[in-house]
């Protein structure tokens, strides 16, 4: 079952009550994160860092955009734009040490649209050791 599948399947539940089947199926795979470009440096060099796509929540904190597949990214960006692929636990931990995200936004386009809001960030941890 894909993690699109998953989301749909559990769709009337609440966060807690789905995030582990979620966060597993998502353990090991690539996904994809818009980016905005490569961040320059003060003396405008470029540093091989990336800024994430974000938007912000009604409390004016940042969320990370990141999709499942190609498809995903497409149903978001159909004109395409600039994505990184990276596993979804590097992309995790990077969003759980910048403490400024309010959470990652999943395949904001879709109907298997999913938000992982900080406030459960340990239960992600968890599920991402096992």
């Amino acid at each position: 079952m894909t993690t699109e599948d998953i989301i749909r399947q559990h769709r009337n539940l609440p966060i807690g009550d789905s995030i582990d089947a979620v966060v597993h199926s998502l353990a090991k795979r690539q996904v994809l994160v818009g980016t905005e470009g490569v961040a320059p440096t003060e003396d405008g060099k470029l540093t091989g860092k990336i800024r994430f796509k974000t938007g912000l929540d009604n409390q004016g904190r940042p969320w990370a955009y990141v999709y499942t597949s190609q498809d995903e990214f497409s149903k978001a960006f159909p004109k395409g734009g600039p994505f990184a692929e990276m596993a979804f636990a590097d992309v995790f931990t990077v969003i759980d040490h910048d403490s400024q995200f309010g959470g990652i936004n999943l395949n904001s386009a879709s109907d298997s649209v999913y938000p992982i809001p900080r406030e459960i960030f340990d239960r992600v941890k968890e599920n991402l050791k096992k």
